[in-house]
């Protein structure tokens, strides 16, 4: 976390409709606020400015796998996964997540993408469904490397104690959809 933020409390948000298209399009604009913030910006820097005893960086510059990497370590070492309040659906703001230190896997999906695209990383929402389901249940992202003409998008799922690459196995998977996350 980064010392000296003086914000008022932050809220955790309750959306209404049970439609998928509209809370991935709240999910989106929570995003393009989160990347835009400079409290989330300074913590990406943060996380990719850190340097060796020699004077080196930690992740080398140009190294976007690394990066990408970085970031989702940070997410995944910072904010524990965390249900959310029984019977109720919220969705945190990223720095919210950061703030309570808790959320849910759209929680640190929203507070992965913010920080990604807060460096310039293009990427995407995947929203799944198990097998033999009619139902989305869950969301990770896609991180487009290298991030000026994306010619791999690797899943990076924080809400799962496997590493940065791992998706369940399409034979588990049902239901799939992704959602590019376009700026406004």
């Amino acid at each position: 976390m980064l010392a000296g933020k003086s914000n008022p409390p932050l809220q955790a948000v309750r959306i209404q409709s049970r439609d998928l298209d509209d809370r991935i399009d709240w999910l989106i604009d929570e995003i393009q606020r989160g990347k835009r913030d400079p409290y989330i910006r300074k913590l990406a820097g943060q996380i990719l400015s850190k340097k060796n005893p020699d004077g080196s960086w930690v992740v080398p510059e140009r190294n976007w796998e690394a990066e990408a990497v970085a970031v989702f370590d940070y997410v995944r070492n910072n904010v524990r996964y965390t249900r959310d309040i029984e019977q109720v659906e919220l969705y945190q703001r990223p720095a919210r997540s950061l703030e309570i230190g808790i959320g849910d896997c759209d929680d640190l999906t929203i507070l992965l993408a913010s920080l990604l695209q807060a460096v310039g990383y293009p990427v995407k929402l995947r929203v799944i469904g198990m097998k033999g389901q009619r139902v989305y249940s869950h969301i990770y992202l896609l991180v487009g490397l290298p991030p000026h003409a994306p010619a791999h998008w690797m899943p990076l799922d924080p809400s799962r104690p496997e590493p940065p690459g791992w998706e369940l196995p399409e034979n588990q998977r049902g239901l799939l959809k992704d959602f590019y996350v376009e700026d406004y």
